[in-house]
């Protein structure tokens, strides 16, 4: 028999517990970046698989369902480290409206698209 896993306790959106939440998450993140990325200049690939798992029929009813998907566009910022190389694997084509953001914020980004079943 499994154990019921247990209960986090959400504080109120908005409310003071959340928002100093946030502030110490956010305070941890530049070391954790240093943790992760210890040389900046190392060659690497990230690859990008951003995830939906809502039932299909579902989704179809959700007006701007692909913008899920395209928030992880933002880990594109990953390419301002040297030498490194990003591939975003997606289930839907990119917007042409995000494609276009994405090449004013990152002058090198070369968008290709490979279909495959």
């Amino acid at each position: 028999m499994s154990e019921a896993a247990p209960s986090i306790a959400v504080p109120e959106p908005g409310s003071a517990v959340e928002l100093a939440t946030f502030r110490d998450l956010q305070s941890r993140l530049p070391d954790l970046f240093r943790e992760v990325f210890p040389d900046p200049r190392a060659p690497r690939t990230v690859v990008i698989v951003p995830s939906l798992s809502l039932d299909q029929d579902v989704m179809a009813r959700v007006t701007g369902a692909h913008h899920y998907e395209e928030r992880m566009l933002c880990m594109l910022m990953l390419l301002k480290l040297p030498r490194t190389r990003v591939i975003y694997v997606t289930s839907q084509p990119v917007s042409e409206e995000s494609s276009t953001t994405t090449s004013i914020c990152f002058p090198g980004f070369r968008r290709r698209t490979r279909a495959s079943a």
